[in-house]
């Protein structure tokens, strides 16, 4: 998490205001158009006849069925199912072949479906390799495909659909590739009974259009007071989340937030990065006091922004062409930690010098550099090669930091063991991380 992931602006009071007295005008239209629109369909359906309506709950449930499809594709590791060449491959007790189907699970019940399994084609036989329903007890068999399955499997997202009048037991079926580049290696499916549709659809044959209309729009009003409280309980916990966890200078993710990640990250019991190599960055703004005593907060602050977003940048970037966790944080003051996962050494250093390179060459820290020589002192530290405790990974880096502010500033070093535990003069953020 970045800053682009966190709202802007939650701590502005008048904006805040307005929303509020907006919040009853913007009910009140939205309530009017719904039940206005909901009155006229529902009318423009009655007059239609049951044939029209047939046609709706069928593209109902076929979009719905897809949707459901696409999203638990999505759902899916598929770096896990690609790494699965032959069906001795699996293991049930492989951690990541228990989150997926975790994941599928809590998915099948928030989308009401009545089973979600997968696909793979493994010589000349297509095998359910994973199953949510009835405690596995359909994996691992041998299946005949459906033709949304072989639509699926030919790369196309496909749904089989039973027409309303259908028995209630029959099943409605989606299917979705599970893709590499252009390479299917699985496919994932979603049951749902048809239970919902054949009630909608009789219910329908025996109720006037008077009463279907006044049913419609008491529905719609009430939907739309739980939207509306929905959406605004949402952003009530966004607000409050931002307003937590992140620092108002320069919009990163705070120190609160930085250690709650790291804690979550090394030492919770449901996480798969414990053991995972993690560089940590302790980086010190060399200087910056200078500009706030010679040019006041506001360009301090300023600066700071400045330099958060230089430092978000040249990690995003090696992020996203590498695909590899990152994290920029702004701990307080000038101090910012920056954390990347699974680099070996000499690539936090590669980081580390193109970092620094990007800062002293940006055009608009230039002119700060000249005025006050402002620099970065930046220390490294290691998870687990220096230590697997979180705590103990901060305080080296900012021990690290330190070092390279005796060398004289504007160096990076890297944490040594001989450098100490306890250094005279350490800065506020190691104390705290110890006593954390």
């Amino acid at each position: 998490m970045n800053r682009e992931s966190l709202k802007s602006n939650p701590w502005n009071a008048y904006s805040r205001s307005l929303k509020r007295q907006g919040v009853f005008i913007t009910s009140l239209i939205a309530i009017a158009f719904i039940a206005s629109s909901i009155l006229a369909s529902t009318t423009y359906f009655a007059l239609l006849g049951l044939n029209h309506m047939n046609s709706v709950l069928y593209a109902e449930t076929k979009s719905t069925v897809m949707a459901a499809s696409l999203s638990s594709a999505r759902l899916a590791d598929d770096a896990y199912l690609a790494s699965l060449g032959q069906l001795s491959d699996i293991d049930l007790d492989d951690p990541q072949y228990a989150l997926m189907l975790s994941t599928l699970k809590q998915y099948q019940a928030s989308v009401g479906a009545d089973r979600i399994y997968i696909v793979m084609h493994f010589d000349d036989d297509y095998i359910v390799i994973l199953d949510t329903a009835d405690n596995m007890s359909k994996a691992f068999t041998e299946i005949d495909l459906s033709q949304c399955q072989a639509a699926a499997f030919a790369g196309r997202l496909s749904a089989d659909i039973n027409e309303p009048d259908n028995p209630r037991d029959a099943f409605n079926q989606g299917a979705s590739p599970i893709q590499q580049g252009d390479t299917v290696i699985a496919v994932v499916s979603v049951e749902f009974d048809n239970t919902d549709m054949v009630l909608t659809y009789k219910t329908m044959q025996r109720i006037t259009r008077l009463l279907i209309s006044c049913l419609f729009v008491l529905l719609s009003i009430l939907l739309t007071f739980a939207v509306l409280l929905f959406r605004q309980n949402q952003r009530n916990q966004q607000q409050l989340f931002d307003m937590a966890n992140k620092d108002m200078t320069t919009g990163l993710p705070n120190r609160r937030y930085l250690f709650n990640y790291l804690t979550e990250r090394l030492t919770s019991p449901d996480s798969d990065k414990i053991g995972v190599p993690l560089a940590a960055f302790f980086i010190d703004i060399d200087d910056f006091k200078v500009i706030n005593d010679r040019s006041g907060h506001a360009e301090g602050d300023k600066f700071l922004a400045l330099a958060s977003d230089i430092l978000t940048e040249s990690l995003d970037k090696i992020g996203q062409e590498t695909h590899r966790e990152c994290l920029t944080a702004r701990l307080g003051g000038d101090e910012f930690i920056q954390l990347l996962a699974e680099v070996t050494m000499s690539e936090a250093i590669d980081y580390v010098k193109s970092l620094m390179a990007a800062f002293d060459l940006d055009p608009q820290v230039q002119p700060y550099i000249e005025k006050y020589n402002v620099t970065l002192s930046i220390g490294i530290a290691l998870y687990p090669e220096h230590t697997d405790h979180y705590n103990d990974l901060m305080k080296f880096a900012d021990i690290a930091m330190y070092h390279a502010k005796l060398k004289g500033k504007h160096q990076y070093v890297v944490y040594e063991p001989d450098m100490g535990d306890h250094i005279e003069g350490i800065t506020l953020s190691v104390r705290e991380a110890r006593d954390r």
